[in-house]
């Protein structure tokens, strides 16, 4: 029986990989922030093992793995939108969030016997690179968020060689499916259209590829069974970019709603938005027995029905 580690275990992604793992009789650790909001994992918590941390320091992060003991843990602690309030508070605001904390696992988990670390990374690293993008061509990150992930990728690949474990970057495609926040495109529109409310789109030509978290999760459940060189990267994606306006058509006919209801701002074109977020997947095929699965009419068809089901707010 393995022990399993869930970093950001409460958060979207996190919570169905949670549940995913509960189906095995491994032994799931799941480390919370002292802020998390548990209502996505509120129905697990008597099968998990939980704890509370703040892996920005050092001694919360050393008891954290003196009680889980983890052999395989999967990082999926990342915040990916950061506030701007004064000048460049996204910019420390991302290093305090997304590298330092990644970077005290990683160095207090070199003194256990943790066998592999699988992080939770970002197609966002790859900015306006050319598309569809390839894990050897150079991140050119346009926000902080993004900045941040490919800060810590490289600091993770740079301290490979010193760690007694491999660990796997999964660059994930932009990830939707139920209990997703409605801060997010997707639930936000399903939501409007299930209401007879207005969706405004800012760029509706922009290209974006859209990843069901079921096909995240089996991906990262791949990497974790997967014996691969630490250090590698490798793209969780579709392949696959519509645009956002034939995404919110599909969302407004499924949920029959009026096709009124989009409303297309038209913002100008920015050297700083990524226009044409794409992947090339040649390379996980290659290494992982993994393919996404869900088509996006399937897996819209799947999250209008849940949010249909549920009477829960997602703020």
């Amino acid at each position: 029986m393995a022990r399993i580690l869930i970093i950001g275990g409460s958060g979207f992604i996190g919570s169905h990989l949670t549940r995913k793992c509960l189906e095995s009789s491994n032994e799931i650790h799941v480390a919370l922030r002292p802020t998390s909001n548990l209502y996505r994992v509120a129905g697990l918590l008597p099968r998990l093992h939980t704890h509370t941390v703040n892996l920005s320091q050092k001694d919360d992060v050393d008891r954290l793995l003196s009680a889980a003991r983890p052999d395989l843990i999967y990082y999926l602690a990342a915040q990916t939108k950061h506030v701007i309030g004064n000048p460049f508070d996204d910019v420390f605001s991302s290093l305090s969030d997304d590298v330092l904390p990644l970077l005290n696992t990683l160095a207090v988990a070199s003194s256990f016997s943790v066998k592999k670390v699988v992080r939770a990374a970002s197609l966002a690293e790859y900015g306006n690179g050319p598309a569809p993008f390839i894990e050897s061509q150079r991140e050119r990150p346009l926000s902080a968020y993004a900045a941040g992930m490919t800060t810590a990728t490289h600091y993770c690949q740079m301290m490979q060689s010193r760690l007694p474990f491999p660990v796997l970057h999964a660059r994930i495609a932009l990830t939707y499916g139920p209990l997703q926040s409605k801060a997010f495109l997707v639930p936000a529109a399903i939501n409007n259209c299930l209401l007879g409310h207005d969706t405004v789109l800012k760029r509706p030509n922009d290209r974006r590829d859209l990843i069901h978290v079921d096909d995240v999760v089996s991906g990262l459940l791949a990497a974790g069974e997967a014996n691969l060189p630490g250090g590698t990267v490798f793209n969780l994606a579709t392949g696959f970019a519509p645009t956002m306006r034939e995404v919110v058509n599909q969302i407004a006919n499924l949920c029959d709603a009026s096709p009124d209801l989009l409303i297309e701002a038209g913002e100008p074109d920015s050297a700083y938005v990524t226009k044409d977020l794409r992947a090339a997947t040649q390379l996980v095929h290659s290494l992982l027995p993994w393919r996404a699965q869900t088509t996006l009419a399937e897996g819209l068809r799947r999250t209008v029905q849940a949010f249909r089901n549920s009477s829960q707010e997602l703020g």
